[in-house]
């Protein structure tokens, strides 16, 4: 039986809304009375979550926008601390109950070094989110898997689960990324090192990703603000600049690119992305990385 005290989450909260930070209150509640370690990284100054005392919050004035990355490098290493030997990175838009928690460090456990474990993904309706990608996989070549565990190429940090061992060997989340990507390239940093990466789809977690899709079937985006999309497509443009993603990664970036300019202002005038987007390329060829100034 896997030891619940051995598990440590590391929860990341940007500008949380008063709603969602209710519900988010209420699922930290369930982890603490499942014996899990949690850490918190706040943004700012947020007095009900600061005062939920069984809780470990990481909170600095300078910390403020150092990203993604940073902040659950920080967490992970408060957990270190406390004796947490796997991890789980959560933030405000995921929903997971403690059961499907727990399952996943169980199965984490007892996997060896190297590998990462995650949940299926499902939205509201608890319909599956999968990448166009298998969309069309699915529609022309393989039906939906039926197996438990299934190996995958990555996974978002919505439930990512692993060893913190592992963690140190790799150096933890690259907090040059700010957003975007932070989770995929951890996978592949993994993946080069021999590690290997899988889905356990008796365990789901809802993710509430942007504010929807917009589109036609099997060719859709996510509706993201224009900021979220500069930092997904600088990234990935900045990571192939680098060497650490394949060069031929750059139709895909480029394909996606296009859909966001022709789809998002489908849903309005505040989905407008060109000059994100364009932005985004610009700094991914030139290399920039954190948070984008001005």
């Amino acid at each position: 039986m896997f030891n619940n005290r051995l598990a440590g989450i590391s929860i990341v909260i940007y500008n949380i809304d008063i709603a969602c930070r209710e519900n988010l209150l209420k699922q930290i509640d369930g982890f603490i009375k499942y014996g899990f370690n949690v850490v918190v990284f706040l943004n700012s100054y947020d007095p009900v979550l600061m005062a939920t005392t069984k809780v470990l919050v990481s909170h600095e004035t300078d910390f403020s926008n150092m990203g993604l990355g940073f902040a659950h490098n920080t967490n992970i290493e408060k957990l270190k601390l406390v004796g947490s030997e796997y991890f789980m990175t959560l933030d405000q838009d995921t929903i997971i109950s403690e059961q499907c928690t727990h399952e996943l460090f169980m199965s984490s456990s007892k996997l060896p070094s190297m590998y990462l474990i995650g949940p299926l993904l499902v939205d509201q309706n608890f319909t599956e989110l999968i990448s166009r990608t298998e969309k069309i996989k699915r529609l022309f070549f393989r039906k939906k898997e039926t197996v438990d565990l299934i190996e995958v190429d990555k996974l978002i940090q919505s439930g990512m689960t692993g060893r913190i061992s592992d963690w140190s060997i790799l150096n933890g989340f690259d907090a040059t990324l700010f957003i975007g990507e932070v989770d995929y390239e951890y996978c592949n940093r993994l993946k080069f090192h021999g590690g290997r990466v899988f889905k356990l789809n008796k365990c789901s977690v809802v993710q509430l990703i942007g504010l929807g899709r917009v589109g036609i079937p099997h060719f859709t985006v996510a509706l993201h603000k224009p900021i979220r999309h500069y930092y997904y497509i600088r990234n990935q443009i900045r990571l192939i600049m680098d060497g650490r993603y394949p060069t031929r990664k750059i139709f895909t970036v480029i394909v996606h690119s296009l859909a966001v300019i022709i789809l998002s202002p489908l849903a309005g005038k505040s989905f407008y992305c060109f000059s994100a987007v364009v932005s985004g390329i610009c700094d991914g060829f030139r290399r920039i990385g954190g948070e984008k100034n001005g």
